[in-house]
C-alpha cells in the first residue's frame, strides 16, 4: 500500500459514523459524541435509520441515500 493510500485512512477528509445513536450509553452514541467534541474538522455524517438528528446533526437513513422525490 502506498502513502497516499495511507492518508486516505489516516486523514479522512469526512467520517460517517454508520450505527450512530442518541441512547446514552451505546457504543454508537459514544462514538458520535467523541467525534463531535473532537477536533475533526471535515463534515462528520451519522448514519441511522431510525433518528433523524444526533448530536444537533442531520442523520442519514443508509449509507446509498438519495433524496426523496
Amino acid at each position: 500500500m502506498s502513502m497516499r493510500n495511507l492518508d486516505y485512512l489516516l486523514k479522512p477528509e469526512s467520517i460517517a459514523v454508520i450505527g450512530a445513536s442518541r441512547t446514552d450509553s451505546s457504543v454508537g452514541a459514544v462514538l458520535a459524541k467523541n467525534l463531535f467534541g473532537g477536533r475533526f474538522d471535515g463534515p462528520i455524517l451519522p448514519v441511522n435509520p431510525k433518528h433523524r438528528f444526533i448530536q444537533g446533526v442531520w442523520t442519514y437513513p443508509c449509507l446509498l441515500y438519495t433524496s426523496p422525490s
